[in-house]
C-alpha cells in the first residue's frame, strides 16, 4: 500500500514539473492600425453651466418641521426587563 501511494505521489509530482518547465509560445495576433480622426480645433467650444434652478431639500424641511417630526414618530414602547415583574 505504501509502495503504490509513493509510485503515485511521483508520478502527480513529476506531472507538475513537466508542466511547468514547458516552454509555450504563444503567436499575437497582429495588431489593426489605428485611424486617426480629424479633429477641427480652430475654435474650442466651451459648454458653460447653466442657472441651477433651486429644488426644495425634502430632507432639511422635514427634519427642520417639529409637528411633522412628531407626527410621524414612532411611539414609545415600554419593555418589561426580564428581572422586573412577578415570578
Amino acid at each position: 500500500m505504501r509502495k503504490n501511494f509513493v509510485l503515485l505521489a511521483v508520478i502527480v509530482l513529476m506531472t507538475v514539473f513537466a508542466g511547468c518547465g514547458a516552454n509555450i509560445t504563444v503567436e499575437n495576433a497582429p495588431m489593426e492600425t489605428a485611424t486617426e480622426e480629424t479633429v477641427d480645433s480652430s475654435s474650442p467650444k466651451w459648454v458653460l453651466p447653466t442657472d441651477v434652478p433651486e429644488m426644495a431639500d425634502e430632507c432639511s424641511t422635514c427634519h427642520s418641521d417639529k409637528e411633522r417630526l412628531i407626527d410621524t414618530a414612532a411611539p414609545v414602547v415600554e419593555v418589561e426587563e426580564e428581572n422586573e415583574g412577578a415570578g
